[in-house]
């Protein structure tokens, strides 16, 4: 026979642990609901117009080093890309950065790169979407995951 008493704890017990799974759940690398694809040996996940990627490298030099590098990279690959911003990542300022661009070419597209260095690999996640398009909700959770993760 179960108190009366204990019966609130138990059920409190039960639903946070029912919470927790749920959110545990969901961190994923990539958005979760988009389709996989491998493009040239790479995968990218795809909904409709947008497209997701996340890559490790090797890589022994600072953020800024890293962040120079990929805007420099993204310039060079998209003659005429403009650089809009480069910022700290929202949900973990200290650790990872954001790059953002337009993308020339009569599809408009913005590009926002995220990046982390992690020991000694540099970690990048890469989404496109058209211009007007906000940021959705499954690649935010992606790059946080990614971005977020606690060193190794």
């Amino acid at each position: 026979m179960v108190k009366a008493s204990t019966l609130p704890r138990a059920l409190v017990l039960v639903a946070v642990s029912t919470l927790m799974a749920g959110c545990a759940g969901k961190a994923s690398d990539h958005p979760i609901g988009w389709q996989r694809e491998v493009v040239a040996g790479q995968a990218q996940w795809t909904h409709g117009t947008q497209s997701y990627e996340r890559r490790t490298m090797p890589f022994s030099e600072s953020p800024r080093d890293l962040s120079t590098q990929e805007a420099l990279g993204v310039i060079i690959r998209h003659p005429g890309a403009h650089l809009l911003a480069t910022v700290p990542y929202p949900p973990c300022p200290g650790m990872a950065g954001v790059l953002k661009f337009r993308l020339p070419g009569s599809s408009a597209q913005l590009l926002d790169l995220g990046f982390v260095v992690r020991g000694r690999h540099a970690i990048l996640v890469e989404y496109r979407r058209p211009s007007g398009t906000p940021f959705a909700a499954a690649v935010k959770r992606a790059f946080t995951s990614v971005l977020c993760r606690a060193p190794l």
